[in-house]
């Protein structure tokens, strides 16, 4: 059993799963009797009024893998490409599904934004052209306005309400990024924005995007035709990082198909 983003306390500590006041986000696989059995009192805990218990279904259904979280929802809307649904947890704070699957908790996202920014952007030499494709929920472009040497800093996902509700809802996460003038914020396909971007355009591209679902806004960008791509477009010395989540554990053709 993981928890998410790793925070193995609530693995460890079964009062804190069966306590109301600390509502846990659990990611259990059926084959563990133990995390079966927590699942099982995750799901009967007393859920407050106005709050709902939402499970969310991953997609290895061989793992009998799911994500159940006690939440006081805030928005949930079908946009044009994805369902998402943000809510407020007590120990996750404010939350973001999408397609189902727990996307980002305000508690723990500078562990992923951190490093899928930072890593990319110190191994280049002097990166001053920096592109996130993505990163709807706004941290990636907050951290990489932190690097003052930048003279292009843009961003491109595909979803505008998407990138709307996190602003409404999840604001700690951009920390004004979206108003940032320093920040170029478009609202296009990044498929489509790399195979059309000049050559040597950026010196890095951080790839944000939503888990490789099969059939999803995330599995479009696992193509061999994206990633040459994004190769012509980057420096010499360019660099790039992305959000894979293990695509094995989702769908073996994703896999061969990004790699």
């Amino acid at each position: 059993m993981e928890v998410q983003r790793g925070s193995t306390n609530l693995i460890n500590d079964k009062k804190l799963v069966n306590d109301g006041q600390v509502q846990a986000a659990l990611r259990i696989s059926g084959g563990d009797n133990l995390a079966t059995q927590i699942h099982s009192e995750a799901i009967q805990m007393n859920v407050p009024e106005g709050f709902t218990a939402y499970t969310a279904m991953e997609c290895n259904e061989q793992a009998n893998q799911h994500i159940t979280t006690i939440a006081k929802m805030k928005e949930v809307r079908q946009t044009k490409y994805q369902k998402v649904a943000i809510g407020h947890n007590s120990w996750w704070g404010m939350t973001m599904w999408v397609d189902d699957v727990l996307n980002v908790t305000e508690r723990d996202e500078f562990v992923y934004h951190e490093l899928i920014v930072h890593v990319p952007m110190f191994a280049h030499p002097n990166p001053t052209r920096a592109l996130i494709i993505g990163g709807g929920d706004g941290g990636s472009a907050r951290e990489l306005l932190k690097h003052p040497n930048l003279t292009n800093a843009t961003m491109i996902d595909i979803d505008e309400e998407l990138v709307m509700m996190c602003k409404k809802w999840m604001p700690k996460i951009s920390d004004g990024a979206f108003d940032n003038p320093n920040l170029t914020l478009k609202f296009d396909d990044g498929i489509k924005f790399v195979k059309d971007a000049p050559d040597n355009s950026f010196d890095v591209i951080i790839v944000d995007s939503t888990d490789p679902l099969p059939d999803s806004v995330g599995e479009a960008l696992f193509t061999k035709e994206f990633y040459e791509n994004c190769h012509r477009v980057l420096s010499p010395n360019g660099t790039i990082s992305t959000q894979a989540l293990m695509p094995l554990r989702y769908d073996a053709d994703i896999y061969k198909r990004s790699i």
